[in-house]
């Protein structure tokens, strides 16, 4: 009896100490971005970030989230979530480091850099026609946008 009481409460910490990394939803009209501070609005931007231990932090667009992990101690490559939001697909969040991102003049992102999320490098190019395009993988923007 006191073994079993012993693993439930050993499994108990460990349940609580599990921070979650499922995409929480944004708010939009109400929550503002972590990095800049402005209102998020428009639901084909809106991105977010969890932290190893859970802490949510949410964006109004992808570039904000971008800035965000370039800065120390913001964002580890192994432990965050990072989510965003699908041009295609409004006010779904999928996860950033399997989605394709690209910067067009054809897009006009809340923070003037052009750059949007698609869920595949496919429907990116199906969407976007522009020639001068850029597409990145969710690492190669973290090395390259400025």
């Amino acid at each position: 009896m006191k073994i079993h009481l012993i693993t439930l409460i050993i499994a108990s910490f460990f349940a609580l100490g599990c921070a979650g990394t499922d995409p929480v939803p944004i708010n939009y009209g109400t929550d503002n971005c972590a990095f800049c501070q402005m209102l998020i609005t428009d639901h084909r931007f809106g991105s977010e970030l969890i932290t190893p231990k859970g802490k949510v932090f949410k964006f109004d667009s992808i570039e904000c989230l971008v800035q965000y992990s370039q800065m120390p101690d913001k964002y580890d490559a192994k432990e965050s979530a990072v989510y965003v939001t699908s041009m295609l697909q409004p006010d779904v969040l999928i996860d950033a480091k399997s989605a394709m991102f690209v910067i067009s003049d054809e897009i006009s992102s809340p923070m003037g850099a052009n750059l949007a999320a698609f869920t595949t490098h496919e429907k990116a190019k199906s969407t976007v026609k522009d020639e001068k395009a850029v597409h990145y993988s969710w690492d190669k923007l973290l090395k390259e946008f400025k």
